[in-house]
């Protein structure tokens, strides 16, 4: 038996009461009510010591307390039973208040009951929230009414009588999570009630049904979203209609309960309110699970969705936050990105809904990915509803090792729990309770574990005014795992690319600045003590200013985070430069040949220049970059042309490089001209090369000499020629300007003087070594008469002018400058007299620009059906002649000494016939012609016969063979039909089949 026993005494009170209350119960009610309420007391004893309780007569008797705590439970409702008749039922009842502040003040209820048939005339106000002032009759004489509370605190009403009740009361709010003010009303039941309330003008009503009271308390914990104390929205069965305006400029809102008399009474702003998202609410859970390679946002919004289906929902994603998943139920949501809300950089993103959302707790499910940040104050990214009204809001952080928060600070939201990660995975959780839509939470999260180390391999490439750089870097850890490596870049250095080795490690990197700054690598596979990284990196630098050294600041783009290893540094320039080092014995020096295998690691195999190993307690490295002088070899060719009275100059420089590439090649000209040379590069003659003309001694300027120097478009490693041309004047002797390179490490000369068309030249030679002409190719267009070797560096200086000197001369006695080797007619006959002609000249030309046709006579410019040169199409033009005659003029090739030239024309005579006799129409040219042949096509059933100037053609059937003229001989076939041979082919010059 427990020490916890009741006292006989108790029982023998409560007896004693409920045989007095038997009695009472046929007493008038009245005195009833005038009997004093029963009071229990409670008197505990120690339950082993019986014989030192107070006895007397008295007789103790052992009950349980649960047993007593049931008997006095069953006393109690047999009393109340006896003691109050029936409440009376109410038939309506309307309210009316207005907000000041956050209180409902000058509220005025009026009750209709429904009196029973037994007579009985009280009324009690179960459950009644608001305070009550008074109470009246609703007649002319405003009688009160009877207000009393009993003892189980129950606000009832004496003495009822026909008509309304009227109760004025006022009701204090409280401030909600969202900045509403709520009020909690519990009203008797009644199956038509009405709440009138009048409010300023932005705020509006948001009923919901109030949590239900559990009967016994309970241990079992409740579901925080879903659970029997959550509020439910009243939507589907509670009607607000918005009332005309007062005076005050207030708006009057009537709510029709209907049978609800527990609700909960909310004044929101009135945007809340419109009718696009009237009565929607959301209530959000969301979960951070927070790693090194980002957060991973879940979302579940429960959603009651009254009055208006939700078909579509808005949603705004915080900078740096993406979308990946969104279902509701077992479906999946179509999102798309609408643009930007204006508000920093956040995303407005619409969920088309696969349904439309209608009633209470619809769940939505959405997932989204972002970066991390660490070693500072990051304000978590969040994704908020829009058009829906935000009600309640809870966060979990999910935080593994090897992060840690290190702070953590939230506004609107509270901590409301701590606890590690449920197993395997191991680090915290932490839970908060949002108070409002804007609520966030700021952490700090840090990574404590050991520092990174690393050894790192530098190849620099150096050349001109910027570098190139490879890094090769080693890391690994003694503990823990990085999922990120960062570095600072000097500040003339940009990286490029990042690899890795594994190259699934890789997850992203970033250079927060164009050059220097920081460098930081995301890796999809952490470096472990047991799983080490080589990373590959490439980076270049901006030009430099030009004959400034270069420091050891200089020379590694990249210094990493953590703990520094080894440091290796490999020298290499490009071609044509060149580096002196200073303070380099201060730094240890490797064999490039004799380095360890980990070594050549680094540096990416056997480096081809020095190397060195970094010591940060030597400083004092430098290196200085120079240009290599460039070598090379070079030939000059001068063609020197006479045409006319001017004299053209072309030179060829031939250049071939020893090692380092040629950016520029300076070329000296003696005597000098005032007449310009272009320059282009053999293979590029599209494009002319940039060259400026300066003094051959700047401090001793002199007219004798002339110095060009060309600059490359790109630098040159392979043998290339440049080529200039110019023309000068020719009226008087000029002596020839020859040209020689400064630059070439050797050189040698040669010029050919020549003439154009029947040009004549006189040349005087002072000292030049006269060559054979064989070795001149002759496929030019010019007549070459002379050519000469000369030494660039003894011949080509000021005192030597002269040593070449050309001149005009009277061209009697000169050859032709072009002529015809062979003209070969070909002629196409048709019975009617129509003819097709070529003419095809094969010439040989040293000079001529153009040649000239007179056409046949009968046979004009409109008949000539083209020209072609070497087997092309070229253009002719007529030219007209004093007796009227055709004549055209075709243009020769530059440059080509054996063209061969093709007229193609028509004729039109009389048909032939027996006896018809023809000549040759060949087109006269104004060069000569050294032989000609014809040869004819005759139609069928025709054969030519005749002498030697002339044809006639008939029909004579199969006749010898006969030659006739000295230099003309026609074959023709005989012994067949004509029809089966078709046209028959007659050829001069050689011997008939």
């Amino acid at each position: 038996m427990t020490l916890r026993v009741a006292a006989l005494a108790a029982m023998v009170v409560a007896a004693g009461w409920s045989a007095a209350r038997c009695k009472a119960a046929d007493e008038p009610a009245a005195a009833v009510r005038a009997e004093p309420p029963l009071r229990y007391r409670r008197v505990y004893a120690p339950a082993d010591r019986l014989k030192d309780w107070p006895r007397g007569n008295a007789r103790y008797l052992p009950v349980d307390p649960a047993d007593f705590d049931r008997l006095i439970a069953a006393v109690e409702a047999r009393r109340a039973a006896a003691e109050l008749p029936q409440a009376l039922a109410l038939r309506s009842a309307q309210y009316k208040a207005r907000l000041v502040g956050e209180t409902l003040v000058d509220g005025e209820a009026v009750l209709d009951p429904a009196l029973p048939a037994d007579g009985r005339r009280r009324l009690t106000l179960d459950p009644w929230s608001p305070a009550v002032a008074e109470a009246f009759w609703q007649n002319p004489s405003r009688q009160p009414a009877e207000l009393s509370t009993g003892p189980d605190g129950k606000l009832a009403v004496g003495g009822v009588r026909p008509g309304p009740l009227v109760v004025t009361w006022s009701l204090r709010g409280r401030r909600g999570a969202s900045g509403s003010i709520e009020f909690d009303i519990e009203l008797p039941p009644c199956p038509a009630s009405r709440l009138v309330v009048e409010l300023p003008k932005h705020l509006g009503p948001v009923v919901e049904r109030l949590p239900d009271i559990p009967a016994k308390p309970t241990t079992q914990p409740l579901d925080e979203t879903r659970g029997p104390t959550a509020p439910r929205s009243l939507a589907e069965s509670v009607v607000v209609v918005q009332e005309t305006a007062v005076p005050e400029g207030n708006l009057l809102w009537r709510i029709e309960l209907g049978g609800h008399h527990r609700v909960r009474l909310r004044v929101a702003p009135i945007e809340h309110l419109d009718p696009s998202r009237l009565w929607n609410s959301v209530r959000q859970a969301t979960v951070y699970d927070i790693s090194l390679r980002g957060i991973d946002v879940t979302a579940q919004w429960t959603i009651d969705a009254h009055h208006v289906a939700l078909r579509r929902l808005m949603m705004e994603l915080d900078p740096g936050l993406r979308l990946v998943a969104a279902r509701y139920g077992e479906a999946a949501v179509r999102w798309s990105v609408v643009g930007p809300t204006g508000e920093g950089r956040k995303t407005l993103v619409a969920l088309e809904l696969p349904e439309p959302l209608r009633g209470p707790g619809r769940v939505l499910r959405l997932s989204a990915l972002g970066p991390v940040e660490l070693g500072r104050r990051w304000r978590l990214p969040e994704m908020r509803p829009r058009g829906v009204f935000w009600q309640e809001g809870t966060v979990r952080l999910l935080v593994p090792a090897p992060l840690a928060i290190e702070h953590l600070a939230a506004s609107g939201a509270r901590q409301v729990g701590v606890g590690p990660l449920p197993a395997p995975r191991t680090g915290e959780a932490m839970d908060l309770q949002c108070f409002a839509p804007a609520a966030g939470v700021e952490v700090v999260l840090a990574r404590p574990q050991s520092p990174l180390q690393w050894d790192c391999g530098t190849s620099v490439e150096l050349g001109g005014a910027t570098m190139s750089a490879q890094i090769a870097a080693y890391l690994q850890v003694a503990d823990g795992e990085q999922f990120q490596v960062t570095a600072d870049v000097g500040r003339r250095w940009s990286v490029h690319s990042v690899e890795s080795v594994p190259a699934e490690a890789l997850d992203d990197w970033t250079q927060d600045a164009a050059a220097g700054g920081k460098l930081s690598v995301r890796l999809a596979k952490g470096v472990l003590p047991t799983r080490p990284l080589r990373l590959l990196i490439a980076a270049h630098s901006l030009p430099r200013p030009s004959g400034r050294p270069l420091g050891s600041e200089d020379l590694f783009p990249l210094r990493f985070d953590g703990r520094a290893g080894q440091q290796l540094l490999a020298l290499r320039t490009r071609e044509g430069y060149q580096t002196k080092l200073s303070g380099a014995e201060r730094w240890p020096s490797l064999d490039p040949e004799g380095l360890a295998a980990a070594e050549r690691d680094l540096l990416g195999g056997s480096p081809r220049g020095p190397v060195f190993r970094y010591d940060p307690s030597a400083p004092g490295f430098r290196v200085e970059v120079e240009a290599q002088k460039p070598g090379f070899s070079a030939a000059v060719r001068i063609e020197a042309t006479v045409h006319g009275n001017s004299l053209t100059e072309a030179y060829d420089v031939r250049c071939v490089p020893d090692a380092a590439q040629v950016e520029r090649v300076a070329v000296r000209f003696c005597p000098a001209r005032s007449a310009p040379l272009r320059w282009i590069l053999v293979g590029e003659e599209s494009e002319p090369l940039s060259a400026q003309r300066r003094s051959a001694n700047p401090a001793t300027p002199s007219p004798q000499a002339e110095v060009w120097e060309i600059g490359l478009r790109r630098p040159q490693s392979a043998p290339f020629t440049l080529r200039a041309v110019r023309t000068v004047p020719l009226a008087e002797p000029q002596a020839i300007s020859l040209a020689s390179v400064p630059d070439a490490t050797s050189q040698r000369g040669m010029v050919v003087v020549g003439a154009v068309g029947d040009s004549a030249v006189r040349i005087r030679n002072s000292r030049l070594v006269a060559v054979p002409l064989e070795a001149v190719p002759v496929d030019r267009s010019a007549v070459w008469r002379a050519s000469y070797r000369y030494d660039p560096v003894a011949d080509a200086g000021p005192s030597s002018e002269g040593l070449l000197v050309v001149a005009p001369a009277e061209p009697r006695g000169q050859p032709p400058a072009a002529w015809v080797w062979n003209c070969h007619l070909e002629s196409r006959y048709a019975p009617e007299g129509t003819a097709r002609h070529a003419a095809v000249y094969r010439i040989e030309n040293t000079g001529r620009e153009d040649i000239t046709f007179d056409l046949p006579e009968g046979v004009s410019t409109d008949d000539v059906r083209g020209v072609w040169i070497d087997d092309v199409r070229s253009g002719w033009k007529p030219v007209e002649r004093a007796d009227g005659a055709a004549r055209i003029a075709v243009r020769l090739p530059a440059g080509r000494r054996f063209p061969v030239v093709s007229v193609h024309f028509a004729t039109s005579e009389t048909a032939l016939g027996l006896g018809r006799w023809l000549a040759p129409p060949l087109p006269a040219a104004d060069i000569p012609v050294l032989a000609q042949d014809w040869t004819l096509w005759m139609p069928p059933g025709y054969q030519a016969v005749g002498n030697s100037a002339e044809h006639r053609y008939g029909l004579l059937g199969d006749w010898p063979r006969r030659v006739f003229g000295p230099l003309v001989r026609i074959a023709h076939g005989a012994g067949e039909p004509a029809a089966a041979h078709g046209q028959r082919r007659s050829a001069a010059g050689s011997p008939a089949p």
